[in-house]
């Protein structure tokens, strides 16, 4: 599945009132949790702040909130529309001023899955890539060019001076097995490398 590389926003008014939509890619449960609060306080006087989740590696975990709005006519307009762009790790929040006119549950679902799918427009999406963290060990007269090499070609990179260098690195999952032997070769098969762990990340 795909998530989205930033958070984006849009807002429309329907009759008179204000729909504020924003999506924010989480990676964590505790990202859910900062990233409502950060648009609740952002928007105070909001009359309703609904919002819906999907996280985990196949969107398996949900969840919805109507916020105070007829059941059903929010929360689940939201999830609804993030599921039927097969997102996963993606807060979508709208937030509502109301505008003193009511839109009945239809019209508030309506409103709710349009100011998402606006906001979708504008997202741009990340596929989720396996990422393997390897450590390098190399004694600093084999080092050579290998440390230019590895910061300049790896995802990141890490460097820790003591006793050896040892690095940090994370790369692509498939291509692991060609690094080890690239390492190997620039440091005459001298350096000591393991496979630390290997994680889902977006890229």
């Amino acid at each position: 599945m795909e998530s989205i590389r930033t958070t984006v926003m849009f807002e429309q008014t329907i009759l008179k009132s204000r729909f504020i939509g924003y999506l924010i890619p989480l990676q964590r449960e505790v990202d859910l949790e900062t990233a409502l609060r950060a648009i609740r306080e952002a928007h105070p006087q909001a009359t309703h702040h609904c919002f819906a989740c999907v996280q985990g590696p196949t969107g398996q975990f949900v969840r919805a909130d109507d916020d105070g709005e007829p059941r059903g006519s929010a929360g689940m307009p939201i999830l609804q529309v993030v599921q039927g762009a097969k997102l996963t790790d993606v807060l979508a929040v709208v937030v509502r001023y109301f505008g003193g006119t009511l839109l009945g549950t239809g019209g508030l679902a309506r409103a709710y899955s349009s100011t998402v799918q606006e906001t979708l427009r504008l997202a741009s999406r990340v596929e989720s890539k396996d990422v393997a963290t390897l450590r390098v060990a190399v004694a600093y007269d084999d080092v050579g060019a290998l440390e230019g090499w590895l910061r300049t070609h790896a995802l990141s990179c890490s460097v820790a001076y003591a006793d050896t260098i040892r690095f940090e690195i994370a790369v692509l999952a498939d291509h692991a097995d060609e690094w080890i032997e690239t390492v190997l070769a620039m440091t005459k098969r001298k350096a000591t490398i393991e496979t630390v762990k290997t994680t889902k990340e977006y890229r």
